[in-house]
């Protein structure tokens, strides 16, 4: 008999299929609507197929998809309710605060004040009846700000894990990557980005790496004393690493099976606090070191590395540039009275495909082809060039990390330092 004609219903069972596929089996059962719309579509009688109309109005559409929708609208309201009860917490206790102080000061006060009544008139060592009352009156009142203060701390710290929860629902109704856990910031607002000083949190461990960083070819003898550390906390470009970050995986995993995964080791990995990162060992995920001015800095923490920015008649063309060495201090700016080096302490994707070379390229745009895979290219180069020679003096170089996609490296961390 002749194939019959393609019709609309063919398009459905489409549909069917394409669900199958993007989904997995158990992930379709707990889909409850979806489910039935997919099992309809799939029918072996295109008669029994529902039309495109038929399948708008199911219950997937109308109910389940609307229902999803109106909960994820009610965890932002939620979530917006909870950070202004957290931030009315927070001024509560500092009001209070303020009001314990002034009391502590007030029976200071009275307690240094001279006793005008006349020692026979009063057992020895107490206070005048006016006094007792106002000392009285003061601890009263000390006491119910020490117990408000408690309370206040305690339902902020309630609403902080609700909070938590809050966004934890968020996250998986919107099926975007979790930001990192140690992050201060709401990743709700995602036109905006912070700069967190966290200087009294890193400072300790970051000097220690730089100092650790400097003592070899690049930094020897310009030690770099660091000023102030800010986390980088910005949403829209964390997105776009994380979702790079799940595409090497995957290409990693491939080149496991195959043989070819490679592991590349670099300064930082040595230090124990990086562990709280969490780096990716599986596609290298390093911490490397980028310097710049302040201005261009400011726009990195705002848009990311751009690999557009280098010059192209530099070496290895138009990618973007890192260290495990902390730099010397030549991009130091003038600010205010004092001069600052700038720099990040970013994350970068190095891939399992790793190019390495001691020879500069030629000016290039993108990573150079895998010999064997002419359709493939490298993740990333790594230029050393230690071995090499100028002239009679051997170049007095750190290896360079270089990677020609942005969504590779993320600004972590934005340092200030000084010359020390």
């Amino acid at each position: 008999t002749p194939p019959h004609p393609a019709t609309p219903m063919v398009d459905m069972f489409a549909f069917g299929i394409t669900v199958t596929k993007v989904m997995t089996a158990r992930e379709l059962e707990s889909a409850g609507a979806l489910a039935e719309l997919v099992r309809q579509c799939q029918h072996s009688d295109p008669q029994q197929r529902p039309t495109a109309a038929e399948a708008v109005a199911s219950p997937f559409f109308t109910q389940q998809v609307y229902q999803e929708n109106e909960t994820f609208g009610q965890r932002v309201h939620e979530i917006a309710a909870l950070q202004d009860q957290i931030f009315t917490a927070m001024k509560t206790v500092e009001g209070k605060k303020q009001q314990m102080l002034s009391v502590q000061q007030q029976l200071q006060s009275l307690a240094a004040q001279p006793d005008n009544e006349s020692p026979k008139d009063r057992p020895s060592m107490s206070k005048s009846p006016p006094q007792e009352q106002a000392v009285s009156a003061l601890q009263h009142q000390l006491l119910s700000i020490q117990e408000s203060i408690q309370k206040q701390t305690k339902l902020q710290l309630k609403r902080q894990r609700d909070l938590a929860q809050a966004r934890a629902h968020l996250q998986k109704l919107q099926g975007v990557p979790a930001v990192p856990a140690y992050w201060s910031t709401s990743q709700y607002q995602l036109s905006l980005f912070e700069k967190v000083d966290v200087t009294s949190e890193f400072k300790k461990e970051l000097q220690s790496f730089f100092d650790c960083c400097t003592s070899g070819r690049v930094g020897r003898g310009r030690g770099l004393k660091i000023h102030t550390i800010w986390r980088v906390e910005n949403f829209k470009l964390w997105t776009k690493y994380a979702g790079r970050r799940s595409e090497l995986q995957i290409s990693s995993a491939r080149a496991a099976a195959d043989g070819r995964e490679e592991v590349v080791t670099v300064l930082t990995d040595q230090h124990s606090w990086t562990r709280d990162l969490r780096l990716n060992g599986q596609v290298n995920e390093k911490l490397l070191v980028h310097a710049t001015d302040y201005a261009t800095a400011d726009l990195i923490c705002e848009h990311g590395f751009d690999e557009r920015v280098p010059a192209l008649e530099g070496a290895f063309g138009g990618g973007i540039h890192f260290t495990e060495q902390v730099p010397k201090a030549e991009q130091s700016r003038q600010r205010g009275a004092q001069t600052l080096s700038y720099m990040f302490v970013a994350r970068v994707l190095l891939g399992s495909k790793v190019y390495h070379t001691e020879v500069s390229s030629a000016p290039v745009l993108i990573p150079p082809c895998i010999p064997d895979q002419p359709n493939r290219r490298f993740e990333s180069v790594v230029f050393d060039a230690a071995g090499t020679q100028a002239g009679e003096q051997q170049v007095d170089s750190s290896r360079e990390f270089i990677v020609y996609d942005r969504t590779q490296a993320y600004p972590e961390f934005m340092v200030a330092c000084e010359s020390a």
